[in-house]
């Protein structure tokens, strides 16, 4: 990637990250709580100390990046970070992506590679999501995903948001993003060092359904649906934006 990009991937352990969420005032922390809370449409189960926990970690995200000089940060949070963090990366994610970095669930560093890709030629900030085919609606793609609240760039509107538990899980803090509709969308991953896939389409929904991810998007897909998903390879996950 060094080679190819001029990407130097870093691999940070747990005790920068403690060190940088330690180096958290509590005021801070409590205020960028506040600013999550009075911003969302409604707070659904998470208590008040996920919240804190998780708004203290979103800034510690933003000071390793920071130190680093770096841009996007993914974080192996489904497996060897699994509860060993002071909190689930979530919110501090779509913090990252809020403001023109990026934050990358489960370790994915062909989905990090792609968002500083995508990034670059568009101004704008995207999300890792995991696609399903709609079945009952022909032609359509279902993203779950960690997403943005600004997807048209940190000077952009928000888009509204309740905060709940991660869903898999039934704890932790993440933002529920609903989308705007009718928006023109690309979604793509580099495969390799020599090749990009990707498709376009327009979202048309932002169904809440139990299943997946707490954040979705249906994409009307340009083209042929079924043809896509016979050929879809390189894992599940695409950047959109």
């Amino acid at each position: 990637m060094r080679h190819k990009f001029g990407t130097e991937i870093v691999t940070v352990g747990l005790d920068p990250v403690m060190h940088a969420y330690n180096s958290i005032s509590q005021a801070d922390a409590e205020a960028e709580m506040e600013n999550w809370v009075s911003g969302a449409e409604r707070v659904m189960q998470p208590p008040h100390d996920e919240i804190l926990r998780s708004s203290r970690l979103a800034l510690a995200f933003e000071k390793l990046l920071d130190a680093g000089q770096a841009t996007v940060l993914t974080v192996d949070c489904c497996g060897s970070m699994y509860q060993q963090l002071p909190a689930f990366p979530c919110v501090g994610f779509v913090r990252l992506n809020n403001i023109g970095l990026g934050g990358i669930c489960e370790a994915d560093l062909d989905g990090a590679i792609t968002h500083i890709a995508l990034q670059g030629l568009s101004g704008k900030p995207g999300f890792t999501s995991a696609p399903a085919k709609d079945e009952a609606a022909k032609g359509t793609l279902q993203a779950q995903f960690l997403g943005s609240l600004r997807m048209d760039g940190p000077g952009g509107a928000s888009a509204p948001y309740i905060l709940r538990p991660i869903m898999e899980q039934s704890e932790g803090c993440v933002p529920q993003i609903r989308m705007r509709l009718g928006q023109s969308i690309t979604q793509a991953r580099i495969a390799d060092q020599d090749k990009m896939l990707y498709f376009t389409g327009r979202a048309v929904d932002a169904p809440n359904v139990n299943s997946g991810c707490r954040s979705k998007i249906t994409l009307s897909v340009d083209g042929d649906c079924g043809k896509l998903s016979q050929n879809w390879s390189q894992t599940l996950r695409r950047a959109t934006v």
